[in-house]
């Protein structure tokens, strides 16, 4: 059963109590695709899912595959807060990668990753196929314009175009926490610094039907609003959820 966080009278995430996420577009080369999706599903997905404030992650490939040489992933990953991402916990486990991992991470080809705080969310429920906008403020008032993001967002689930959507706003002080492990050397992928251009990522679960309605007019919308915006589109390849604990009752 998919939860949504809980909104204030404006429709925008009451931040006090929002949760936070780490998002990633990897490419590797396709004949790489295997052991990367294994290492993915197998490993790396169980071994974060066990530091403590990771609720769930779901990884997606490019769809329709474009027959490159170079095959893209996305994958994201629902934390507590984006503070569990700047955490002594994560960044020991950042700082202790398994030989395979460091392995893994040397298949990256390009590699973009963040972390931000979830602005909006609506919806009832989630799709195998989302689609994904990455949209830079360049230089414009971020609060605005990621309100306006955020009124899009709700108009494709009010629509039918979408079955759930999700805002997100990237934090470059927590985004910049994995730099100095020896999985953030190794991935060589700097993140955000302070004066860089915020980047809102707007994540949109499409209509779940065997031919579902074009999502046009949202991306008309995004692009109505000036700022820049690359658009890619995936089909989901991994669910997966923290572990749950189990406790017992005594009598």
């Amino acid at each position: 059963m998919t939860t949504f966080a809980p909104s204030v009278a404006d429709g925008t995430v009451d931040t006090a109590v929002a949760e936070g996420a780490l998002m990633n577009v990897i490419a590797v080369d396709r004949d790489d695709v295997s052991e990367f999706d294994d290492w993915y599903s197998r490993e790396h997905f169980p071994e974060r899912l066990s530091v403590t404030g990771f609720r769930n992650a779901r990884r997606f490939v490019e769809h329709p595959d474009r027959g490159n040489d170079l095959v893209e992933y996305f994958s994201i990953y629902v934390t507590d807060s984006v503070d569990v991402l700047t955490s002594e916990e994560y960044l020991a486990a950042l700082d202790s990668p398994t030989v395979r991992t460091t392995q893994a991470v040397g298949l990256f080809r390009e590699n973009e990753r963040t972390v931000g705080n979830l602005r909006y969310r609506n919806g009832i429920g989630r799709t195998g196929q989302v689609l994904l906008g990455r949209i830079t403020c360049d230089g414009r008032d971020r609060t605005a314009l990621s309100r306006r993001i955020c009124e899009i967002a709700a108009s494709a689930v009010v629509d039918g175009s979408a079955e759930g959507v999700a805002v997100y706003e990237t934090d470059a002080v927590a985004a910049s926490a994995k730099n100095n492990t020896a999985e953030g050397r190794a991935a060589g992928s700097p993140g955000l610094t302070d004066d860089a251009p915020g980047t809102i990522f707007l994540i949109v679960d499409q209509h779940g039907s065997v031919q579902p309605p074009t999502v046009h007019t949202l991306r008309t919308a995004v692009e109505g609003t000036g700022a820049t915006v690359r658009w890619s589109t995936y089909r989901l390849v991994s669910e997966q959820a923290a572990p749950r604990s189990v406790s017992t009752e005594q009598d």
